[in-house]
């Protein structure tokens, strides 16, 4: 049989400690490996791809978030596949060897 868990917490403990510097410098290095990553992986003609992976740590609703893509319009279609062209994927492998819960895509 299930049964409900309910946890009360001080909502702005847990925001300030969502907001640590500790937790903030962790993010950092982490985004910044799936990107070294991601970088490494990329399958490469013109580089424009690889230059165009970012990473980014900033505060949404409260809480920090780590950020990586690709800004080159193509990235999509690289990281998927398209038609006839097989998919040669970058950052879902460089998510997956950092061990980062990967989100749904972003929206501006």
């Amino acid at each position: 049989m299930a049964r409900d868990v309910w946890v009360e917490f001080d909502k702005r403990a847990y925001a300030a400690f969502r907001r640590s510097p500790e937790i903030e410098a962790d993010l950092r290095v982490r985004v910044a490996k799936v990107e070294a990553s991601a970088r490494r992986r990329v399958h490469r003609r013109t580089g424009e791809l690889q230059d165009s992976i970012f990473s980014e740590v900033f505060l949404l609703h409260g809480g920090l978030v780590g950020d990586v893509g690709a800004t080159a319009f193509f990235a999509p279609f690289v990281e998927f596949g398209h038609g006839d062209v097989p998919a040669h994927p970058f950052l879902r492998p460089a998510l997956k060897a950092g061990r980062i819960r990967q989100s749904r895509k972003r929206t501006a």
